[in-house]
């Protein structure tokens, strides 16, 4: 069987040799070859464009950080096998854009999805039970903390682990930053196991050589936590991605959710999954998704936040105390009338901008359009019913000047304010439409497509 040898930045030759050999075979797998398609660093790129780095290179690295300190430990052969097997596959569960995915779809963390691969997918399981027929009971054991002796499973989680000895040194060097410096030499050389009680052994560092290591091992995570994996443009850029996430999640618990995500819906409705659904996650599906949302509209959108809902409050000459507006203009809804829209056409038809005409409704912006009702039968009415929301009529909506620019060119015209001018003029402003308020604004209670309307008043 060939060897297997990895450049690494980091470490120079990550290899699978000698009895390690045969580890090399689950790289293979569909399971891990999936982590090239997750970053390491979630959004750190934006910031630090050199923060492209994948998880598979992370989960060679932590493989060889492991490979250094069981040797340094003397530990039993099975026992190293595990710690290395583990310390590989140690984050083989991430969701896509890691631990940014695991805000909005709680509750099963990435080492629970882990525990559940290494069971489950066919693929790695076979490859583990080759290696050996616990291998998977073994390392669920890890992901549910259960494995025996306690120290090895330290080795793969804890403050002071494999995985964080590499990620500190790796993120540092493909980020850029120059906080992430220490001397990991000294600390695998300092590292123990000792007894620590009647019969228990653990983990320790010797004070008198290992001391300086880890304290700039401490400082090294605290710089690189300030400095670089907490800097406001990532943290701003993840709060946006949980955000847009936990809509689509609220959508999806209605069955409203938007196309190309159809295992996260699933998950955001409750529904289990299996593991073959979950490996196809990763940070290119969920990108793509991403854009085609982006790109429903026929045009780029881009995502619009109010960090307070009910901090615009509407006029209070037209409404009352509590009444709030939150993304809309003035007013939470404004509706329209197609015979309305006919009646401004036809002006617009009869005038010296005909050739400006006719234009579409959705020059007004309206949120509710109404038909089979008389041209202006809207200006009258006070109270309505849709569906099974009921609205007050706030005030008539006058027009301003974007009414006039083409939406789909950006070209300024003259119609329909020259038209309405003409015939619905007054308080020196011109007036198409009207402003609603829900009596009752319940954010669970819908109006749909097709809905009736009763006028009350």
């Amino acid at each position: 069987m060939k060897d297997r040898v990895f450049r690494d930045p980091v470490h120079g030759l990550v290899e699978f040799k000698g009895d390690d050999r045969p580890i090399a075979e689950l790289l293979d797998t569909h399971a891990m070859q999936r982590l090239r398609r997750i970053k390491q660093m979630g959004f750190a790129w934006l910031v630090y464009p050199g923060a492209e780095h994948s998880r598979f290179g992370h989960a060679l690295g932590a493989f060889h950080v492991a490979q250094r300190v069981t040797r340094r430990l003397e530990l039993p052969a099975a026992v190293a096998r595990d710690v290395k097997i583990a310390a590989l596959l140690h984050d083989v569960g991430h969701g896509p854009f890691s631990h940014a995915w695991e805000h909005v779809f709680s509750g099963n963390d990435h080492e629970h999805w882990g525990a559940r691969i290494v069971g489950e997918d066919r693929e790695l399981h076979a490859a583990l039970a080759a290696l050996d027929p616990a291998l998977p009971d073994t390392l669920r054991a890890f992901w549910t903390k259960r494995y025996a002796p306690h120290f090895a499973r330290k080795l793969v989680s804890s403050q002071l682990d494999v995985d964080r000895l590499d990620y500190l040194l790796r993120d540092g060097h493909y980020s850029g930053a120059g906080y992430a410096t220490y001397d990991l030499d000294w600390i695998i050389h300092a590292i123990q196991i000792a007894r620590v009680g009647p019969d228990h052994d653990d983990l320790v560092v010797d004070y008198r050589r290992g001391m300086y290591a880890v304290e700039q091992y401490l400082f090294a995570r605290s710089y690189m936590y300030a400095q670089v994996y907490h800097h406001k443009t990532v943290r701003a850029a993840e709060w946006m991605f949980i955000k847009t996430m936990e809509r689509f999640a609220e959508l999806a618990r209605r069955g409203e959710e938007p196309p190309h995500l159809a295992i996260a819906a699933a998950m955001a409705r409750g529904t289990t999954i299996g593991v073959a659904d979950y490996l196809l996650l990763h940070d290119g599906s969920l990108t793509a998704a991403l854009d085609a949302w982006a790109g429903i509209t026929g045009e780029p959108v881009r995502l619009v936040y109010l960090d307070d809902p009910t901090r615009r409050a509407t006029n209070p000459d037209y409404s009352q105390a509590g009444d709030r507006v939150s993304f809309a203009d003035g007013y939470p809804l404004l509706l329209t009338s197609e015979a309305s829209l006919d009646a401004v056409n036809g002006w617009i038809a009869e005038g010296p901008k005909a050739a400006e005409g006719p234009v579409p409704m959705r020059r007004f912006r309206p949120s509710v359009v109404v038909s089979g009702a008389p041209a202006w039968a809207e200006d009258g009415w006070r109270r309505l019913r849709i569906g099974p929301v009921t609205f007050r009529a706030a005030k008539g909506s006058d027009r301003c000047v974007f009414t006039t620019i083409d939406p789909d060119t950006a070209a300024k015209g003259h119609e329909p304010l020259f038209a309405l001018a003409r015939y619905r003029r007054w308080d020196n402003k011109v007036w198409f439409g009207v402003n609603l308020i829900p009596d009752d604004p319940d954010p669970k209670a819908l109006i749909r497509l097709g809905d009736p309307i009763e006028v009350l008043e």
